[in-house]
């Protein structure tokens, strides 16, 4: 395994996911996590999946802060003696070039990566508008339409499927309030 040396770029994104889930935790913390009798209240999962943003993100800033730059793998090590005494083949190697299984180089990754982080803000931005379930909604068709390029038919149908079953879960069967936004509470 070949170490990766920490970009300042690794560690803004990693930065940026910590403040988005510090930033859904106050925001779950204002909704109220638990009502006054002690049940779960509207922003109990956005403060569960803040939560673990913030934990994970910052568990990725500690790991890519405590890596040095050119330190050997301990996978190399160990390759190292598995072949001490055998020929060297590595001029037989094929060449890796940076096209994933997709056929995206790592610019278009990088790009699709930008476009994902921005509708996942903007999804956070919309919930007091449209609701918990109409913001993830545009953020399953945008990711699934606009940035995976899939068939805009299907994708719709697999996030009404996907909504539909949240709604049912959480909604109806744990009985746990989503966040409905302005727009929700218009409609009902």
């Amino acid at each position: 395994m070949i170490s990766v040396t920490a970009r300042p770029a690794n560690l803004t994104v990693v930065a940026a996911l910590a403040l988005l889930g510090a930033g859904a935790v106050l925001g779950a913390i204002e909704l109220g996590v638990l009502d006054s009798s002690g049940h779960i209240a509207a922003g109990f999962m956005p403060f569960v999946a803040g939560g673990a943003m913030l934990v994970l993100a910052l568990i990725d800033l500690v790991h890519q802060a405590r890596h040095v730059p050119g330190a050997r793998a301990v996978d190399d090590l160990l390759f190292e003696q598995l072949i001490d005494g055998r020929p060297d083949t590595t001029d037989q190697l094929q060449v890796v070039s940076d096209i994933d299984i997709f056929g995206r180089d790592q610019r278009a990754r990088n790009r699709q990566l930008a476009k994902i982080i921005v509708a996942l803000v903007l999804c956070v931005a919309l919930i007091p508008l449209l609701g918990l379930l109409a913001s993830l909604g545009l953020l399953m068709a945008f990711a699934a339409i606009a940035v995976e390029h899939r068939s805009v038919v299907l994708s719709l149908v697999i996030t009404a499927v996907t909504l539909a079953a949240l709604y049912l879960i959480f909604a109806v069967l744990l009985s746990i309030p989503l966040p409905g936004g302005i727009l929700g509470g218009l409609l009902s």
